[in-house]
């Protein structure tokens, strides 16, 4: 998926003298946003289901019929937080709903005015089905008279709905390695990730920017982790055994 501009800011000047007869022209700062990764679909045990699962022992492969998926927009409903840092316990928040077209390019439908200082943004969206994106963007100063461009990769939320912004300080980053380079050679990578007992759920990479995290809002505990990579409903590469994960509140884990 190419970079796509999601949030266009104008930033307002701080030393514009009102006695001008022409008003001063806000400079636009734009922010780039990219998807990690998004939701395909969440697949069930194959006796539930009827997904045909087909396992070449020689290849150590898979075959999983997936369900496929006709292009269209898909709207998110979002939440931009913005936090100033010459007064960090403070923060303002702005629904910020965004639609991301068929063919890949992502629309914001909001637009606000900032004054020159040191932000940290961070942004969350939901589809219709809740499944929800996160991404920040830190220590970014705005300056009058200057252009910024900000970068938003949102990576996907593998644990409960986030429903209150003060939440994020506390969730868990899951990091591991898919990298730009190394899914060149895959025609459409994708990566399935069962959490426990639960349904896998099964994403698409983008290919422009690789995977290297997503989200788990999790209580801390111990949990099982099996993740596969796939191109396409292939299968062509997994964690030989069950992960195990000892979440703590607050800390990543890999």
């Amino acid at each position: 998926m190419a970079s796509e501009r999601l949030i266009s800011l104008s930033v307002a000047g701080c030393n514009s003298d009102s006695n001008e007869s022409t008003p001063k022209k806000e400079p636009q700062a734009t922010v780039n946003a990219q998807f990690a990764a998004t939701y395909l679909q969440t697949i069930q045990p194959p006796a539930l289901s009827g997904y045909s699962v087909q396992y070449d022992a020689s290849a150590s492969t898979a075959k999983v019929m997936t369900v496929s998926k006709a292009a269209q927009d898909v709207s998110y409903q979002g939440t931009l937080r913005i936090t100033n840092r010459a007064t960090p316990s403070e923060h303002t928040d702005y629904e910020w709903p965004v639609t991301q077209r068929a063919d890949g390019s992502v629309e914001s439908h909001r637009a606000l005015s900032l004054k020159p200082g040191v932000y940290d943004f961070f942004l969350i969206v939901a589809d219709s089905k809740g499944h929800q994106y996160l991404a920040e963007s830190l220590g970014q100063q705005i300056v009058d008279n200057e252009q910024p461009e900000l970068e938003f990769v949102l990576k996907p939320n593998l644990g409960e709905t986030i429903t209150d912004l003060d939440v994020v300080a506390y969730v868990t980053n899951l990091k591991f390695s898919f990298t730009a380079e190394e899914l060149s050679e895959l025609i459409e990578p994708q990566f399935g990730l069962k959490i426990n007992d639960e349904k896998e759920r099964v994403f698409s990479i983008n290919k422009e920017t690789g995977l290297s995290e997503i989200v788990l809002n999790v209580q801390p505990g111990e949990y099982t982790m099996a993740l596969k990579l796939y191109d396409g409903d292939l299968m062509v590469g997994k964690n030989e055994n069950e992960t195990k994960l000892d979440i703590v509140e607050g800390s990543d884990a890999r």
